[in-house]
């Protein structure tokens, strides 16, 4: 296995864990409030939460990464010489031509 599929493993396993937790947490708390059981039941929502948001980040994530790669591609044109240079620093003195 490379990095970068290591990366973006580790990256979706970090990602699940925090808004997963987040979000059932506060879910859970404005519809059920801080109530007798409320961590036990908060843990569990939690964990089946990461259960589901992991492989949908996995599976869906690279797929909607390349679509929205190439909507902001159509929305943004960047001229020839800022994509041969980009994240480098001076850049092109020649005027651009839209792509």
């Amino acid at each position: 296995m490379n990095t970068q599929l290591k990366r973006k493993i580790a990256f979706a396993l970090s990602m699940g864990i925090i808004t997963t937790g987040i979000i059932s947490f506060v879910l859970l708390a404005l519809n059920l409030g801080f109530s007798k059981g409320f961590v036990l039941t908060w843990l569990r929502s939690w964990s089946i939460g990461y259960l589901i948001v992991i492989p949908a980040i996995l599976l869906i994530g690279p797929r909607l990464q390349a679509h929205v790669d190439r909507l902001v591609l159509s929305l943004i044109p960047l001229c020839r010489c800022r994509r041969a240079t980009q994240g480098r620093t001076g850049g092109c003195t020649s005027p651009c031509t839209k792509r």
